[in-house]
């Protein structure tokens, strides 16, 4: 196995420095002007000394994973004999954790999206999430059900959820063995994703449109780092990107990877024909995704205008005509520390490793096409955090950047395990990297309640004025 161009040593001392910091961020817990993104690990007894624990176990362990002789055979793909027991056992998983611990959500999108999945109401911005999950509870549950008997449509959101974050989980775990060289590599990848905390909170719970969106950009990065490795078609990738905006606006997020994706196949060997077929699979898919709520295809003008107006049509946010922050108010220091903390909560180290391994192995990216195509989503993800406006406030809607951790997790831990290639002290690297997030869950997961008026006063809603 052929070992990755090192980062420069200041690359790597930036790395340790920021993990170190991120760790003493949630063991000293400072009563700093935000602290919703690291607080609260002392919230129950025990739970700081599990922590420091992990900093001392888990770098031991992710270095014996990834330079174990016995680890070092490529992982192979999981066959339908241990793929279903697989993901019947995240469900289960899944469902007892949802059980045990309640999640908590600090806006009103909870009860919007009950409304929205139980009389099927037009909702543009995820047109067909809202018209799918109303037809699915429609199959089981009388709908509309009254407004003061909501019960039995709770349960069938909750398990639509459930299921989406199974597969969610799964797809990722399935896109870190393609971008991975052995085994232990794609153990040490898989944890690091699914230890992420916005991965991992938007499965287990979270009632919301995001699940079923992370689900879905989990299946695009798995189709789409797998079409790289000859094993898919490019119609799966592509299929997805091209309907994946009639469920959700966001995965519009995924086309200029779509781009890069039809581009470097088509250079291949037949890959000419395979894109072109590809295309006009999406092309059709994508007519075909507006008969559902227009009941004709290829209406896609009535769409786009759809959500300019509801988009056009907010009441609340900083902009009064837009979902975007205003141009005056991204510069400001309010903003950067509202999306510094947002994305030390969604996936602080993710996007750590991204912005300090990324440069230094940018050589590394550019000769693995699939690790380009997974940049060329985390790229405009980290625009999109730093321009939508998150109207609730960072602290309270947090989730509307959370579905984005699918992949800027999976190229942070990418990078991470090329980096741990190196040498021991670097897979310990890697083993301290997992700590922070482990850590970061410990103190955070199913924990946003926790002491949430003062995270709210922290990071207040958006109002004008």
């Amino acid at each position: 196995m052929r070992a990755a161009a090192g980062p420069s040593s200041v690359a790597v001392a930036i790395l340790g420095a920021g993990l170190v910091a991120y760790l003493t961020l949630h063991l000293a817990e400072p009563r700093l002007a935000i602290t919703w993104s690291y607080a609260h690990l002392s919230r129950r007894a025990g739970l700081r000394e599990l922590a420091l624990a992990l900093v001392v176990v888990l770098p031991l362990a992710a270095s014996l994973l990834l330079r174990s002789p016995r680890l070092r055979a490529p992982a192979r793909s999981w066959s339908p004999a241990f793929a279903l027991p697989a993901m019947a056992a995240l469900g289960l998983a899944l469902l007892w954790v949802t059980t045990r611990l309640p999640v908590a959500q600090l806006g009103g999108d909870r009860g919007f999206y009950l409304l929205a999945v139980n009389d099927g109401r037009p909702i543009s911005r995820w047109s067909l999430t809202c018209w799918g999950v109303h037809a699915l509870i429609a199959r089981f549950v009388a709908v509309p059900a009254p407004a003061t008997d909501m019960g039995p449509v709770l349960v069938a959101a909750q398990t639509v959820n459930l299921v989406a974050g199974v597969v969610t989980l799964a797809a990722l775990a399935g896109a870190a063995r393609v971008v991975s060289a052995s085994l232990g590599e794609a153990i040490v990848t898989t944890l690091l994703v699914w230890s992420t905390f916005g991965v991992l909170q938007i499965s287990a719970g979270y009632l919301d449109v995001y699940p079923i969106v992370a689900a879905l950009l989990a299946l695009y990065l798995w189709t789409g780092v797998r079409t790289f490795a000859g094993e898919v078609h490019p119609a799966f990738p592509l299929v997805l990107a091209a309907v994946g905006p009639f469920f959700y606006e966001g995965l519009l997020l995924t086309w200029p990877s779509a781009l890069l994706l039809g581009a470097v196949v088509a250079r291949t060997t037949d890959g000419g024909p395979r894109v072109r077929t590809a295309l006009a699979i999406a092309v059709v898919a994508a007519g075909l995704a507006t008969v559902p709520v227009y009941r004709v295809p290829f209406a896609w003008w009535r769409f786009v205008a759809d959500v300019a107006q509801q988009d056009g049509a907010v009441a609340f946010g900083y902009s009064p005509t837009s979902s975007l922050i205003p141009w005056p108010y991204l510069a400001t220091v309010t903003h950067a520390r509202e999306v510094l903390h947002t994305l030390l909560l969604v996936d602080g180290v993710g996007v750590l490793s991204v912005l300090v391994l990324g440069p230094s192995l940018v050589r590394e990216v550019a000769r693995d096409a699939g690790l380009a195509f997974v940049a060329s989503i985390v790229l405009p993800f980290l625009v999109f955090v730093v321009v939508m406006d998150p109207v609730f406030g960072a602290f309270a809607d947090w989730d509307l950047f959370s579905y984005g951790a699918c992949a800027t997790s999976l190229l942070g831990a990418a990078l991470l395990v090329r980096f741990g290639r190196g040498s021991t002290l670097a897979a310990a690297l890697v083993g301290l990297a997992l700590a922070a997030n482990v850590v970061h869950l410990l103190a955070r997961f199913h924990a946003l309640e926790v002491d949430a008026v003062r995270h709210l006063v922290e990071s207040p809603r958006h109002v004008p004025g």
